[in-house]
Formats: C-alpha cells, structure tokens, sequence
C-alpha cells in the first residue's frame, strides 16, 4: 500500500531527523556538483601556464636533440622539468639532421615558434611551428597537433575493408 504513493509524500512522512539527513544529503550532493561556484577562485591563469622565451626554447632544442639522436615522440629523456613532445608528423621516422629556430611567430598559443628543419630520407627542408606550453611538464606540440587538440579533433584511423568489420550488413 506504501508503494502506491508518491515517493515525496514517503519521504514527508518519514520523522524529522531522516527528512533533515536526506534534505542535507541532496544539499550536498548540489554543492559537490557545482564545486567551483561555491569555492573562492585559485588566482591562477592562462598566463600562470606560459613558459618564459628562454624556456621555451631551451625546451623546444632539446626535443629537437633528441629527435636527432633517434629518441622517439613522448618524454624526453633526463628532461627538468619534464618535457613531453607530441608530433603526428613524426610518425614517419624520418631522422633529423639538423634544425634551427628561426623564432616566435603567430599562432594559437602565446609561445609558438618556427623551425626550420632538415630531415633524411629523403633529405626535404620544411618549416614547421611548434608550440610549448606547461610548467612542470612542458608540453612541445606541432602546431597542427595543438590546434587539433584544441578543436577535441583527431586524425581517424581509416575503416578497415576486411569482411566481418562492424558497419558491413549481412547479405
């Protein structure tokens, strides 16, 4: 018989002390979701995140060291702070033989730069922007890759043509 009335009006009978709780429960439960209206500000910006000039390039060399050395796209190794490098073009493999920072150029962040890089096999010299971001990591992103980061856009793996793949109906 309790079953059939309304879930509120089961509550309002209940005694005090348990509509009390589930009134501070629900009251909770509001505050926790909407955490950051109800706590002050932390002070911290965008511009808190911005490494200085030298930074940056001290970081964006050594990204391009190892990249000559034959070190991968990911950490930095014995990097402090920790550099951390994301470069889709690098997917490749093709080693580096030299690079320069030709300096700070337009672009979707406060530290984006222009290298000019010569790579082997077959030897091509490109100009690329690379941005750096972060404190403690630092973060080196080809500029395509931040702004694809920045849009939540990624490079989709091509559909596989293979029989069985999901998206394929049965005869």
């Amino acid at each position: 018989m309790l079953s059939e009335v309304p879930l509120m009006l089961q509550l309002m009978k209940r005694p005090v002390s348990v509509r009390l709780l589930l009134g501070l429960l629900l009251l909770s439960g509001a505050a926790l979701a909407g955490w950051r209206y109800f706590l002050p500000s932390t002070g911290r910006s965008d511009a808190d995140f911005i490494p200085p000039d030298a930074v940056c390039r001290q970081a964006l060399s050594r990204v391009l060291e190892a990249w000559q050395a034959g070190i991968p796209v990911g950490p930095v190794p014995q990097s402090a702070p920790l550099i951390h490098v994301t470069d889709s073009s690098r997917i490749q493999q093709r080693p580096l033989q030299s690079w320069r920072i030709l300096g700070q150029v337009p672009g979707n962040a406060a530290s984006c730069y222009a290298v000019q890089l010569t790579l082997d096999q077959p030897v091509e010299q490109r100009r690329e922007r690379y941005v750096v971001v972060g404190i403690d990591p630092l973060w080196v992103f080809r500029h395509e890759d931040y702004d694809l980061l920045l849009h939540w856009e990624h490079p989709m793996e091509p559909e596989s043509t293979a029989t069985g793949d999901r998206g394929q109906q049965a005869p």
